[in-house]
C-alpha cells in the first residue's frame, strides 16, 4: 500500500492502522494531487481562427502516434489519411457541406453565423451529385435545392475600397426584404479592424472558385425548427426600448439576419492596407500592379509565368501590410501551389458568399413581425450610434503606425508632378 504525501516513517504492517490513522492527520497539512481532469490546449486557442486549432490538433495527434514532429508534407498526409477513414466509417449518405450556414441566423455586427433557425429534416430520397467530385451525393433538407456552377473558376481582381459602404457591398454580402441595407453592417468594436478600417484604404485581391449554390426554397419556406420556434413564441408581441433584455438574448443566439442562400466553394483573398497618400502619390493602376506581382499565384498558368519573374516594388513592399487568408481547402497546403489548393476544394468546400434577410420576414405578418422587426431596427441602430463616437475617438487619438511615414503634403505633390512634367 502506498500513501500520498509519503509518510518517512517506517511502521510495521502490523501497525497498518496506526499508519492509516497517522496518514489521515497528515494529509491536509501536506494535500497532493490524487486525479486530473484534462483538456486538449488546442481549447486555449478559442479565439483564434479554425485552420490555427486544426493544424495544432493535426500536430499533437501526428507527435502523439509517431513520437516525433511532423513536417509539413507528412501533416498533409495524416489529414487525407483521416478524411478517407473519416469517409470509410460514416454510414449512410452525408449531408451538403453549407448546410451549417444556409438557413442558419447571421451576426451583421460581428459578421459571423449563429445558429440555425430552419428544420433540417433530411431523407435519402433528396439528394444532389456532385459532378466535380467524382459523382459524391450528398443529402438535401426538404425546402432547399442546389444549383451546380459548371465554370469553376469565376472570378479573379483586385478592388480599392475607398470606404466601408463599398467593403460592405461587395461580392461576399447580399441584402434582400431589407429597406435599411447595410444599415449597422460591421459595427463592432474591435481595435485592430476599426484602426485598419478607418485608417488606411483596404484593396482585395481574390481567386475564387465556385462549386455550386445552396438555397432555400421562396415557397414555401421550410419550416421553424422546434427550439428557433420556441425562442420566437417567447418573444413579445410589442417591442418597448425600455425592456430589451429578452431581446438582446435572442439576438445573441441567432443574429438580426438569417442566410438565405449561399455559394459553395474556396476563395484566396488577399488584403492589403496602405495609406490614401499613396494613392495620390502614384495611382490607382500602379497600386493594382503592385498586387498583381504579389499574388502571382492568383493569375492563370500563363499570367503565373509572366508575373514570378517580377518583384514587388520596394515603395509599396515598405508601405503597405499584406494579409492572406484561406476559405475552402486544405488551410495548410503550399499557397504558391494553387493546383494543390484547389484540387482540396472540393472536398472541404466552404460558403465564399452570403444572401441574407432579416429574421422577422420569416414570421406572417401581425403583432409579432411587427415587434421583432422593429426591435431589430433598434438593434442596429444602437450598434452604429455606439459605435460611431468609438470610432470618432479612434481617429482623433495618438495613433503609432506600423507603417513608415509618407510624405504628401500638398506642395510635395505639386513639386513631384512638376519634375514629371
Amino acid at each position: 500500500m502506498k500513501f500520498q504525501p509519503a509518510i518517512a516513517s517506517i511502521i510495521p504492517e502490523e501497525a497498518l492502522n496506526k499508519q492509516w490513522n497517522k496518514w489521515l492527520k497528515r494529509a491536509p497539512l501536506r494535500p497532493t494531487v490524487v486525479n486530473r481532469t484534462l483538456s486538449p490546449i488546442t481549447n486555449l486557442l478559442f479565439d483564434y481562427p479554425p485552420e490555427v486549432r486544426r493544424h495544432l490538433q493535426l500536430t499533437i495527434d501526428y507527435y502523439l502516434s509517431h513520437g516525433t514532429l511532423p513536417i509539413l508534407q507528412q501533416l498533409r498526409d495524416s489529414f487525407d489519411s483521416s478524411q478517407q477513414q473519416s469517409k470509410s466509417t460514416t454510414s449512410g449518405i452525408a449531408s451538403i457541406p453549407g448546410i451549417d450556414v444556409v438557413s442558419c441566423g447571421y451576426d451583421i455586427f460581428n459578421l459571423s453565423s449563429k445558429n440555425c433557425l430552419l428544420d433540417l429534416t433530411e431523407n435519402d430520397k433528396n439528394t444532389w451529385i456532385d459532378a466535380n467530385n467524382n459523382g459524391h451525393i450528398y443529402k438535401i433538407p426538404d425546402g432547399f435545392f442546389v444549383l451546380s456552377q459548371t465554370d469553376l473558376l469565376t472570378t479573379y481582381g483586385s478592388t480599392i475600397f475607398s470606404n466601408l459602404s463599398e467593403l460592405w457591398q461587395n461580392p461576399f454580402y447580399a441584402i434582400e426584404h431589407d429597406s435599411w441595407g447595410f444599415f449597422g453592417f460591421g459595427a463592432s468594436h474591435s481595435r485592430r479592424e476599426i484602426i485598419e478600417q478607418y485608417r488606411y484604404k483596404l484593396a482585395w485581391t481574390r481567386q475564387q472558385v465556385l462549386l455550386y449554390t445552396l438555397s432555400i426554397s421562396s415557397f414555401p419556406i421550410p419550416r421553424l425548427h422546434k427550439l428557433a420556434r420556441l425562442a420566437i413564441s417567447k418573444l413579445p408581441s410589442s417591442f418597448d426600448p425600455r425592456s430589451t433584455e429578452i431581446w438582446k438574448q435572442f439576438f445573441d443566439a441567432y443574429g438580426t439576419h438569417y442566410v438565405i442562400r449561399s455559394d459553395i466553394g474556396g476563395l484566396m483573398l488577399g488584403e492589403d492596407y496602405f495609406e490614401s497618400c499613396l494613392i495620390e502619390k502614384y495611382n490607382k493602376t500602379w497600386i493594382r500592379d503592385q498586387l498583381s506581382i504579389r499574388y502571382w499565384f492568383f493569375g492563370s498558368i500563363n499570367e503565373q509565368s509572366e508575373q514570378h519573374t517580377l518583384k514587388v516594388d520596394k515603395i509599396f513592399k515598405q508601405n503597405s501590410i499584406s494579409i492572406l487568408k484561406l476559405i475552402g481547402g486544405q488551410d495548410f497546403v503550399d499557397v504558391y501551389d494553387k493546383q494543390k489548393w484547389l484540387s482540396t476544394v472540393k472536398n472541404r468546400p466552404q460558403p465564399v458568399s452570403y444572401q441574407l434577410a432579416p429574421i422577422y420576414t420569416l414570421l406572417s405578418e401581425g403583432p409579432q413581425r411587427k415587434a421583432l422587426e422593429q426591435a431589430t431596427i433598434y438593434f442596429r441602430s444602437s450598434a452604429v450610434n455606439e459605435s460611431t463616437p468609438y470610432v470618432q475617438r479612434l481617429q482623433n487619438s495618438p495613433f503609432t503606425s506600423p507603417l513608415p511615414k509618407l510624405e504628401c503634403s500638398v506642395a510635395q505633390l505639386r513639386k513631384k508632378r512638376a519634375k514629371v512634367q
